[in-house]
């Protein structure tokens, strides 16, 4: 399967990234959804540990139920990878698209 890496136009609050370095048990790569994004007005842009220039943004991902991290674009680019089958999640949640069954 193809995944396209993390560019700024990707990144919104309820996408899931899989980890390209961690995997789970059976393989897999970890999943981790974005709970947060910030930015900055005085400071929209970084340079890494390269000298290359990003956007300010710092992302605020959660795994599982008790693990979260904040992590910079830079490190996201570099560690992370959207999947194939990528779709923005809907702003209204309907009934359809829950993954709960009630």
């Amino acid at each position: 399967m193809a995944e396209k890496p993390v560019i700024p136009m990707r990144i919104r609050k309820g996408v899931v990234l899989h980890h390209t370095v961690y995997k789970n048990a059976d393989g897999t790569p970890q999943r981790w959804k974005i709970i947060s994004i910030k930015t900055w007005k005085r400071t929209p842009w970084i340079l890494d540990e390269r000298g290359n220039k990003w956007n300010n943004m710092l992302i605020g991902l959660k795994r599982g139920l008790h693990q979260y991290q904040k992590i910079q674009l830079h490190e996201a680019y570099n560690n992370f990878t959207v999947p194939e089958t990528f779709e923005y999640p809907d702003k209204k949640r309907s009934m359809e698209n829950s993954m709960f069954w009630y």
